[in-house]
């Protein structure tokens, strides 16, 4: 009984293909869309660049490479550094979308603007107009005590100063 038949014992764990590792670099996305574009494979890219076979297959997942490794990737695709380094689909879709919210806020603020300027404003209730009059007068008053509560204060303090 071998180690990789599909016949499994209980001394022997089932072995599995570890799964492919995809980095955070978005040059990988960005190669990925141009390998079909340019009608490439990676060997194709091997070949152009001089570069290992190991090293393209890294830069494909989006793995760290050097940036000198993206130079010539980009020259072989005949592109800007830019294209590679970060795939036009998703700059397309994020272009898209910036367009869309642009236009929703515009058109917003356009109906906000006429809305505003149709509308009359409403006169407030009886009942609340009369509870604002007295918040106002309340207001006024506590503000004119504490000034004159200030003044004595500050009198107070000048003549105990003095003495």
């Amino acid at each position: 009984m071998g180690l990789f038949t599909s016949d499994v014992s209980p001394g022997y764990a089932p072995r599995h293909m570890p799964a492919r590792v995809i980095g955070p670099g978005p040059w990988g996305a960005a190669i990925r869309y141009w390998l079909p574009k340019k009608d490439m494979s990676q060997a194709d890219l091997v070949r152009g660049t001089g570069l290992k076979k190991n090293t393209i297959s890294r830069a494909t997942r989006g793995l760290p490479v050097n940036t000198t490794t993206l130079t010539k990737i980009a020259e072989v695709f005949n592109e800007p550094i830019e294209a590679v380094l970060v795939s036009p689909e998703w700059m397309d879709r994020t272009e898209a979308r910036r367009r869309l919210i642009q236009d929703a806020v515009e058109r917003a603020l356009r109906n906000t603007e006429t809305d505003a300027l149709d509308a009359p404003l409403q006169p407030l209730p009886p009942a609340l107009a009369q509870k604002v009059k007295e918040l106002s007068q309340l207001t006024k008053e506590a503000d004119d005590a504490k000034r004159q509560g200030m003044s004595r204060t500050r009198t107070r303090t000048r003549f105990r100063r003095k003495k």
